[in-house]
């Protein structure tokens, strides 16, 4: 194992990356691009090995974490590798290259920029970013892992923002989440706190993760401030972008509602909402990924979830992303997205759901023994997740026989 003192310098270990194979792209990505990290931010890479050479073990230090995504395979593997997954796309979409072969980069700017020129692909981002940040926190409410990061109001909700400002423009200007903000609310596609509203953010999330006696309870009052700003925002986005999300994301005005109106609304989905915008049977066939995905997001039953899981797109990344964004899903469609993710084999584009899965509210022992039994190279977060979510479950079965004694 190659050890590299990295806490705030990539620098290092793209060396020991390039050092080893040199025939490689390195790039950064997601807030170590922006140059927004924290304390427990993980050091965000993107290495595109077109050899497939193995490429070495890297070693942070100080309980760093390394998200090395990888790619092996020549330009055209490349641009369909990074379709797979919102991680993956992430990582490709918005990189900014630090290291490898400068021979190469041509080719993986082409795939870059190809990437960019796709307007679906981007409509369906927007959609797919404004939504997630939102449900995700209500999904888990007070056991949401790092409520500073992902709550409402917290920084990652902003950072989506920022995203969404470069995918409706469609030009990647590696802009900062300030910058990218500050651009929004001066066309009024955002309040014209929301720059500030993150800054704030940041400043408590550093905080929070420095140690001292500050939490994300401590400062309950000023999140509810940043959440309804960041409400505020995102359906200003929503509302200015209609025309363009209708005709790039194939989805029409009433199911872009379900987001604008309901997903979006300051009480959850308690907005005004088609009435048969839920009915999950009507025109499966006809149907665009990002309409199921959308309905899959604002689903108010079980049934409903079950149901846009077995139509066509039912097996899409991202619709099955939005299942475990969902409160009503339920443990057996848990169970049947990772048995999906165990017939196609895509491990490693399915990685975060299955960490997702773990510690969704409805998770079961039977899930975890499934995740446990057929899915390869767990990670340590993985194992953690699943060993933290049985003692939960473990606890919650033996509550009723405590209160009856």
């Amino acid at each position: 194992m190659i050890a590299a003192d990295v806490r705030q310098d990539a620098a290092s270990v793209v060396r020991a990356l390039t050092d080893a194979v040199p025939d490689v792209v390195i790039a950064t990505w997601g807030g170590t691009a922006r140059a927004e990290m924290t304390a427990r931010s993980d050091l965000d890479l993107m290495c595109w090995n077109p050899s497939g050479a193995p490429l070495p073990e890297v070693d942070l230090g100080g309980g760093r974490y390394l998200d090395l995504v990888t790619c092996s395979g020549d330009a055209s593997l490349l641009r369909s590798w990074a379709r797979t997954n919102a991680t993956d796309l992430h990582a490709v979409m918005f990189s900014r290259p630090v290291g490898g072969d400068p021979a190469l980069l041509p080719a993986f700017q082409e795939v870059v920029g190809a990437l960019w020129r796709d307007a679906t692909l981007r409509a369906r981002e927007v959609v797919h970013l404004l939504a997630t940040a939102t449900a995700l926190p209500r999904v888990h409410g007070p056991h949401l892992q790092r409520p500073e990061k992902f709550g409402l109001g917290g920084t990652r909700g902003w950072t989506a923002l920022g995203e969404c400002e470069a995918l409706v423009d469609g030009r990647l200007r590696h802009r900062t989440t300030t910058a990218a903000l500050t651009a929004l609310a001066a066309r009024g596609e955002a309040d014209p706190c929301a720059p500030d509203a993150f800054a704030a953010a940041m400043l408590l999330r550093r905080r929070c993760e420095s140690g001292d006696d500050a939490t994300y309870d401590d400062h309950r009052a000023v999140y509810a401030l940043l959440s309804s700003l960041y409400l505020t925002s995102a359906r200003r986005l929503l509302s200015d972008r209609l025309p363009w999300l209708r005709d790039h994301a194939a989805t029409d005005v009433a199911t872009l509602r379900l987001l604008s109106d309901g997903l979006l609304g300051d009480s959850g989905l308690g907005g005004a909402v088609p009435p048969d915008a839920t009915d999950p049977q009507a025109a499966d066939e006809g149907r665009s990924e990002t309409e199921t995905m959308l309905r899959v997001f604002t689903a108010r039953s079980h049934r409903d979830v079950a149901a846009l899981l077995a139509s066509p797109h039912g097996g899409s990344w991202w619709v099955r992303h939005a299942a475990l964004m969902n409160s009503w899903t339920d443990a057996e469609a848990l169970r049947r997205i990772i048995r999906h993710t165990e017939r196609s084999g895509d491990w490693w584009g399915d990685r975060n759901l299955v960490l997702y899965a773990i510690r969704h509210p409805n998770s079961s022992f039977d899930l975890l023994d499934d995740i446990v039994r057929i899915c390869p190279g767990l990670r340590l977060m993985d194992l953690e997740a699943v060993r933290v979510r049985r003692a939960t479950l473990d606890f919650s079965d033996h509550t009723p026989k405590l209160r009856d004694k």
